[in-house]
């Protein structure tokens, strides 16, 4: 054997620490990326009662039927 039984230990640990290293940089799953707001909602966004989205215009909750705060 060329190696031994140490050095294959070695290269198998290094190894995958070169495909962990490879895999977390081609790896952009993890990022959270905004984007921008869709338009015709408000910038407080969300009815505090039901949680449904709030369009700008309007003076009541689409989903529960609460006025806007």
């Amino acid at each position: 054997m060329f190696f031994g039984l140490r050095g294959l230990i070695l290269l198998a640990i290094l190894g995958l620490l070169v495909l962990r290293i490879f895999s977390r940089m081609g790896n952009k799953s993890g990022r959270t990326m905004f984007g921008p707001r869709p338009m015709g909602f408000s910038k407080n966004g969300f009815c505090v009662h039901c949680g449904a989205p709030l369009p700008d215009v309007g003076q009541f909750c689409g989903g529960c039927g609460a006025p806007r705060a």
